[in-house]
């Protein structure tokens, strides 16, 4: 009787060790798979781990490789890693100062900005514009279309938090003495036109006239404002002034006809030019009357906004610098006094 009943209980005994060490064995995976899985977590967090923080706000690994792509947009040269850093402190703390104004951009408005600057490059396919813009800025489209965002954030924080003095007259003033060499030039001149030839026949007869024109106006350049005036052949719409042009910035001239524009910045003053073509294929001939840096008042507002635009940059450098001194910012792991 013992013997038999003693059978049943090793079996019992036997059961009870087996799923004993199976529960071990479960539990040992299971506690495999955690290690498992901590050690993936702390795998990515090395990947991209934190490298500074200012204020509360994070600066990791990612934002240093998507800084040293964007800090191109924004400075000229190749960047030092200390320039990509100072560079992520300065949009952070304009991120977190936009948090704390509310100020969103929203995604609608960055497409309405990439839809303008579609139409100013003359582009309308989508994906072709993607690609110019990465071929001319070797930066991800990606990465461009968040450099916009940034602005964006950027103009309205300089707004309402940024103090920008105005340039007065004097600075205006003394800002185009000290570039008159690169405000470009002005024109004074003389022109006869001559009207497109329909035909090969008449485009000979249209090329001998120029020529006789021009012999007569080179042998007497006095001459020219009188010749203008009376030639039958001359189309041009200020024939009735003798030809005159009256001061004209180069530039917009360049945009009237770039040929012309050319022919005259090379020409000395006082000369006339040899007959020539112009963008529209018409024979042409002129007299460089003048030369001087285009007048103060052509360009006075347009010195004034650059100079405000320096004065916004310099001012939102010291705000930059003011909000560093009241930010802590430091590297994980270092204490947060400063």
């Amino acid at each position: 009787m013992k013997r038999f009943l003693s059978l049943p209980l090793r079996s019992l005994l036997f059961l009870a060790l087996s799923l004993f060490a199976s529960a071990c064995s479960s539990a040992d995976e299971k506690q495999a798979q955690i290690k498992k899985f901590d050690k993936s977590t702390v795998e990515g967090e090395r990947i991209n781990s934190v490298r500074l923080l200012v204020g509360t706000r994070p600066i990791t690994d990612i934002d240093y490789e998507d800084g040293s792509a964007l800090v191109k947009l924004f400075r000229q040269g190749r960047a030092t890693p200390k320039e990509v850093e100072n560079f992520l402190i300065e949009k952070s703390i304009v991120d977190q100062v936009a948090e704390e104004e509310s100020i969103v951009v929203s995604d609608e408005r960055i497409d309405n900005e990439i839809k303008r600057r579609m139409e100013m490059a003359k582009e309308t396919d989508e994906e072709a514009f993607k690609a110019r813009i990465e071929r001319e800025t070797q930066v991800s489209f990606r990465l461009w279309k968040e450099s916009l965002r940034y602005q964006m954030v950027r103009q309205q924080i300089v707004q309402i938090k940024v103090t920008i003095p105005q340039p007065d007259e004097k600075e205006v003033e003394k800002f185009y003495k000290q570039n008159a060499h690169r405000v470009g030039v002005e024109l004074l001149f003389r022109e006869i036109v001559f009207p497109v030839a329909p035909t090969i026949a008449a485009e000979r007869e249209i090329d001998k006239r120029a020529r006789q024109v021009h012999s007569q106006v080179s042998a007497n350049p006095a001459s020219f404002g009188d010749v203008a005036r009376s030639l039958p052949e001359n189309v041009s719409p200020f024939k009735a002034g003798g030809g005159i042009r009256l001061w004209i910035p180069i530039d917009d001239l360049a945009r009237e006809d770039r040929v012309l524009a050319g022919m005259l910045y090379n020409l000395p003053q006082g000369a006339v030019s040899p007959v020539f073509r112009d963008s529209t294929n018409r024979y042409r001939i002129v007299l460089l009357e003048g030369k001087r840096p285009v007048s103060l008042e052509k360009i006075r507002e347009m010195i004034r906004m650059q100079l405000f635009y320096d004065k916004a940059d310099e001012s939102f450098e010291r705000w930059i610098e003011e909000r560093k001194r009241n930010l802590v910012i430091r590297k994980p792991g270092e204490p947060q006094g400063k």
